[in-house]
Order: C-alpha cells, then structure tokens, then sequence
C-alpha cells in the first residue's frame, strides 16, 4: 500500500509505503522534466514550496527499477 499526499499541496509532500524494501521516488513537472529523485524505505517528505504551482507526477519504484505506483499531484 502507498500513499502520496496531501493532494492538492502548497509545500510539504508525502509519500508512505508499508514494507521495509529499499524504494525511489521521482517527480517529473506537466513537461516531463525529472524534478527530484529520492531512495526511501518506509517514508520520505519533501518540501515543494519554491515549485511552481502545476500538476506533478509523482512516481514510485523499487530497487530494480519496476514502477510501483504513479500518482498525479496537484501543487497550489
């Protein structure tokens, strides 16, 4: 199970997985530029306050690179 939110967000961004497996997130902004990439294993917070308000994707793999989850976040 995942969760990424709050969504919509004006600057802190979470994303929560319940297993203890080494995961990445990325975010990529409506053009598809990479805006971020972070390894987690459980929880990890961002701060998108300096972001331009938009539509992001938020994108969570594990350790070989398969996509776990996809989500859109809305950042106002």
């Amino acid at each position: 199970m995942f969760f990424v939110g709050p969504n919509p967000t004006s600057d802190v961004l979470n994303v929560y997985m319940n297993t203890n497996d080494k995961s990445s997130v990325e975010i990529f902004d409506i053009t598809g530029k990479l805006m971020l990439t972070q390894s987690f294993d459980t929880h990890v917070e961002f701060d998108i306050s300096k972001y331009a308000n938009g539509i992001y994707t938020v994108t969570i793999k594990n350790k070989q690179g398969d996509v776990l989850k996809t989500s859109k976040v809305v950042k106002n």
